[in-house]
């Protein structure tokens, strides 16, 4: 049988998945969440979950990649080595707040797998930001980059269901923060030749 043609008025069998995924997750841990229950939610037959994704794993990764997630490690390298944010560079505080309660769902889920998804997916855009490929650093470089960037997700997991961008200001006057910065601008003055 044929799928049937989207008519463009409505929400799209995927964007329905999404959504219920992210309903689930807030509600159960990922582990109890079923391609049937999720298909349930969704509004959807459990046959179209598989035409759209191989496994829950896939939808999830495809859930959290439109967090949006690759403008903050500029904007937060901007905010760092030069004190302030870019005039209008920071999102809705609206969106703000959805993309970090969604981001604090993965990593405080029952999954490493979800946990895993958000550190690949930081340390793809810091690389980007930074303006190396992960094979093209030393070890160190590694080393000091896997460093910082798990502290970052360790501190996205312990902080509360309001996120803290004091937290955040006031990082580089102290002295683990100026630490960072030093070691984000040798990086990026390194590799970075834009």
């Amino acid at each position: 049988m044929a799928r049937p043609a989207y008519r463009g008025d409505t929400p799209t069998a995927v964007t329905k998945l999404k959504d219920a995924f992210w309903q689930l997750l807030g509600e159960m841990n990922y582990s109890h969440i079923t391609v049937k229950k999720l298909a349930g939610v969704a509004g959807v037959n459990p046959n179209t979950f598989y035409y759209h994704f191989a496994t829950m794993d896939d939808l999830a990764k495809a859930a959290l990649e439109e967090v949006q997630l690759s403008e903050l490690p500029p904007l937060l390298m901007s905010r760092f080595l030069t004190g302030t944010f870019p005039p209008g560079a920071l999102p809705d505080p609206g969106l703000l707040e959805e993309r970090w309660q969604k981001i604090r769902l993965f990593l405080r889920s029952d999954s490493t797998v979800l946990q895993r998804h958000v550190y690949d997916l930081l340390e793809r855009y810091w690389l980007a930001a930074i303006g190396v490929s992960k094979e093209t650093l030393s070890r160190e470089e590694y080393l000091d980059l896997t460093f910082l960037l798990n502290g970052a997700v360790a501190v996205i997991r312990q902080q509360d269901r309001e996120y803290d961008l004091g937290f955040l200001q006031t990082l580089p006057e102290r002295p683990l923060g100026k630490g960072i910065l030093q070691t984000l601008d040798d990086l990026t003055k390194k590799y970075n030749k834009a």
